[in-house]
């Protein structure tokens, strides 16, 4: 199957984060979601360098745009942003949030 071209730019909405037990959740949703094709999960400790956390794949669907991912909790302040690659290979960040332990 061919892909179809993107007519509108997938974006990331939404961004939030959540410390449940020893785990902190990142929630999130996709604009455009029929156009994106994964989501890397960055994290950094100090807000400029970033290394992959996780992918996590587009469902297809325009009505399922919901993700989420959670890990366990880092001791110290960690950052995290969602760099979404549409199936067009166009690449697109979130804003980053700063998650602090304790909080």
């Amino acid at each position: 199957s061919t892909v179809p071209k993107a007519t509108t730019h997938s974006k990331v909405t939404d961004f939030n984060w959540n410390i449940i037990s020893d785990k902190v959740l990142l929630n999130w949703k996709a604009q455009a979601n029929e156009t994106v094709s994964m989501f890397e999960v960055e994290r950094s400790n100090d807000g400029k360098s970033y290394t992959i956390a996780a992918l996590v794949f587009g469902t297809d669907e325009s009505l399922k745009n919901k993700y989420q991912f959670f890990e366990k909790i880092r001791k110290t302040r960690m950052f995290y942003r969602i760099k979404l690659i549409d199936k067009n290979q166009q690449v697109s960040y979130s804003e980053t949030v700063t998650v602090e332990p304790g909080r």
